[in-house]
C-alpha cells in the first residue's frame, strides 16, 4: 500500500501542473501564487519518484520547503487589512527566517531532510489561516464561496499543513522505530499530499469558471 500511495502522491503533482498549463491565461495573483508552489513542487516529487533517498532529493526538498512558506506567506499577507494581524504576520516571517537560517547552518541540507523546517511550515501556515478566519468573519467579507479559487486553495492548505504538523514532529520517531504502527503515518501524509493537489487542481478550473463568467 505504501509503494502505491507513494507513487500516487509523487506524480500528484503532475495534474494540477497541466491543468495550470492549460488556465494560466485566466489566473489572477492567489493562483499565480499557487502554481509556482505547484511548478516548484515538481522537481522534489518527482526526484523521490525516481531516486528515492538520494542527495539530491534532500537538498531539492529542503530548499522547496523553505520557498513553500515563503509563497504561502505572499499568499495570506495579500489577504490581511488589520494593523495588529499584519504585525503578527510580519513576527512570523521574521522567528521563521531565522530558525530557518540556524538549521541550514547547523545541518547537513543534502544528507538530511530538515523536518524541523517542516513542522515549522505547517504551524506557520496553521496560524496564517488562523488569522485569515479572524479577519474574515470579523469583517463578514464573504470570500469563503465554492465559487472563489481561493476557497479550495485555503482547504488544501488547512488539510496539508496539519497533517505536515503532525507526521514531521514524528519524522524521527518513525524512522527510529521502522516496524512501529507509526509508519502508517507515511500513507496519511501521502494521502493528504494527493488531496491537496486535487484541491489545487478545483481551485485553477474554478478560477477558469470564474473569469468565464465575470466576461460574459
Amino acid at each position: 500500500m505504501y509503494k502505491i500511495l507513494s507513487s500516487l502522491s509523487a506524480w500528484s503533482v503532475v495534474l494540477p501542473f497541466v491543468v495550470g498549463c492549460i488556465f494560466i491565461k485566466y489566473f489572477k495573483k492567489d493562483s499565480i501564487l499557487l502554481f509556482s508552489i505547484v511548478v516548484i513542487a515538481l522537481a522534489p516529487q518527482l526526484i523521490h519518484f525516481f531516486s528515492p533517498r538520494s542527495k539530491i532529493e534532500m537538498l531539492s526538498y529542503n530548499v522547496y520547503t523553505v520557498i513553500e512558506f515563503l509563497v504561502y506567506f505572499s499568499l495570506f499577507r495579500t489577504k490581511i487589512l488589520r494593523r495588529e494581524t499584519i504585525l503578527l504576520f510580519w513576527f512570523i516571517i521574521g522567528a521563521y527566517i531565522v530558525l530557518s537560517a540556524y538549521f541550514v547552518l547547523q545541518l547537513d541540507l543534502m544528507n538530511r531532510f530538515i523536518n524541523e523546517i517542516a513542522v515549522m511550515n505547517g504551524i506557520g501556515c496553521l496560524v496564517l489561516i488562523g488569522a485569515y478566519f479572524y479577519e474574515t468573519f470579523l469583517f463578514d467579507k464573504g470570500e469563503l464561496t465554492r465559487t472563489n479559487p481561493f476557497f479550495w486553495y485555503l482547504i488544501g492548505i488547512l488539510i496539508y499543513s496539519a497533517c505536515t504538523t503532525l507526521v514531521y514532529s514524528l519524522w524521527q520517531r518513525i524512522l527510529d522505530n521502522p516496524d512501529s504502527i507509526l509508519k502508517n503515518l507515511w500513507n496519511l501524509q501521502n494521502i493528504f499530499n494527493i488531496l491537496t493537489y486535487i484541491l489545487f487542481t478545483i481551485g485553477f478550473t474554478a478560477t477558469r469558471t470564474k473569469n468565464i463568467h465575470a466576461n460574459k
